[in-house]
């Protein structure tokens, strides 16, 4: 009954979100422009961005083979169906149910634990914002940063360093963190346990920089939708602006909010455009289609995995309760 009322309570905290934010981002709309820029989009240039962001998900799929155990390793299409789905999870359920569905649906797909799954889901999360701020900082350095972001370098540098820190310190005792979570009983240790063993499996990772390097390439990719969402327009921005949108979209997505982070994602990119000196109009139509580049595309293809691989709502929220 508690678990009920939370995800009641966390829907209804979403739903006030979202529609806070997309009050505030259509207020003071011109719909004529509004319009206007939908009818004056580059069609080629929305299927390049579609495109990439398909290929990210390939990506994604493959470095993911990099965390999993080494002997029977699914390929790559299996575990690109279990993102997909994922995504599509994240797109459409209710409570953030992306990464659950896409553990479960890859168990179901490859017969790995989905606990273990979920753990080696979570570390590759946690590398995903350690390569982000890696990307971040090696693009202010090689290019201009706006002026109200200048101090974006020293913030990065300190994030950097403690993320570092905590690593090393973490390596330094993890002897003693394992001996003290192996002994500890029930599912939530389980999780914390193959956690663990995951934190650790990077650090002895035999190709652990390369899995680095395809990071830093999954976050140029999504930069590049962002870029080729200015050629769709004709908007004269560069790669750099595009990263911008990409660390402020990160972030609001990370709010809760409806599924497809509808309003967040939104109210950032046209805060962000603003601040180089689009107006709001044009920043929303933009926002709305650069959108729709990630929802419509990965939406679409994890429904039709989702649907062949015979999965149910009810067993994946069930199995998010087990994983609790």
């Amino acid at each position: 009954m508690k678990s009920k009322t939370k995800r009641i309570n966390q829907l209804i905290v979403g739903i006030f979100i979202s529609v806070i934010a997309l009050y505030f981002t259509v207020r003071g709309l011109d719909w004529e422009t509004v319009l206007k820029g939908f009818s004056a989009i580059s069609i080629q240039w929305y299927i390049a961005a579609t495109i990439i962001m398909i290929m990210t998900i390939w990506l994604r799929a493959y470095r993911w083979t990099f965390f999993l155990t080494p002997t029977d390793t699914p390929s790559v299409y299996t575990l690109h169906k279990g993102v997909m789905i994922g995504y599509f999870g994240n797109n459409i359920l209710p409570f953030r149910l992306g990464e659950v569905l896409r553990a479960y649906s890859t168990s179901r797909l490859t017969g790995y634990n989905t606990a273990y799954l979920f753990s080696t889901i979570i570390i590759e999360r946690l590398v995903d914002v350690f390569s982000f701020f890696f990307f971040l900082m090696g693009i202010s350095l090689v290019a201009p940063l706006p002026e109200w972001a200048e101090n974006t370098r020293i913030f990065l540098g300190i994030v950097i360093g403690g993320i570092i820190l905590f690593f090393l310190v973490y390596y330094r005792f993890h002897k003693h963190l394992t001996r003290y979570i192996d002994a500890k009983q029930g599912r939530f240790w389980q999780i914390i346990s193959h956690l663990n063993h995951g934190f650790i499996a990077v650090f002895e990772m035999k190709y652990r920089l390369y899995v680095f390097i395809l990071s830093i390439g999954l976050w140029a990719l999504y930069a590049l939708v962002f870029w080729l969402g200015f050629k769709m327009f004709g908007l004269n921005l560069g790669f750099m602006a595009a990263s911008v949108l990409l660390a402020t979209s990160s972030f609001a997505i990370s709010i809760p909010s409806v599924p497809g982070y509808v309003g967040t994602y939104h109210a950032a990119v046209v805060q962000t455009l603003l601040f180089y000196g689009l107006d709001k109009s044009t920043a929303f139509t933009y926002a709305v289609v650069v959108h729709l580049v990630g929802f419509l595309s990965l939406t679409l293809i994890g429904f039709i995995y989702y649907i062949r691989t015979h999965l149910s709502v009810r067993s994946v929220t069930l199995e998010s309760e087990a994983l609790k």
